[in-house]
């Protein structure tokens, strides 16, 4: 994660990265074939995830993100993704694990807090 949070932004095309990758604040490009790729190999929220991020078809996006958004610092999604990134994916944070481990607790009845 010191990776992630320490850089000034990624470009990338590996679906795994897309929720990782928000949680550093930073912008970040994905690339793509087609506008038609998101719905075909991504699930609703990798679909918002995508739409979070600045989306590369060609040559010419991958050069405007890095010119633009990461050396003159242009970000117009910032707003937007930190909004969703806050609401959608840091559920719990930063004790998801503990909340995770109440509930299996309760669920096998280890504890009772009922």
């Amino acid at each position: 994660f010191d990776d992630f949070v320490n850089s000034d932004g990624m470009i990338h095309d590996c679906s795994s990265f897309l929720v990782e990758y928000l949680f550093s604040g930073n912008p970040v490009c994905y690339m793509l074939r087609s506008k038609e790729t998101i719905t075909e190999i991504h699930n609703d929220l990798g679909q918002t995830c995508v739409e979070n991020c600045y989306q590369a078809y060609e040559k010419e996006d991958i050069i405007n993100f890095i010119e633009n958004t990461i050396i003159k610092g242009d970000d117009p999604k910032k707003k937007g993704r930190d909004e969703f990134v806050n609401k959608e994916l840091k559920v719990n944070y930063p004790n998801a694990s503990k909340v995770i481990l109440q509930y299996i607790k309760e669920e096998l009845g280890i504890i009772n807090t009922k």
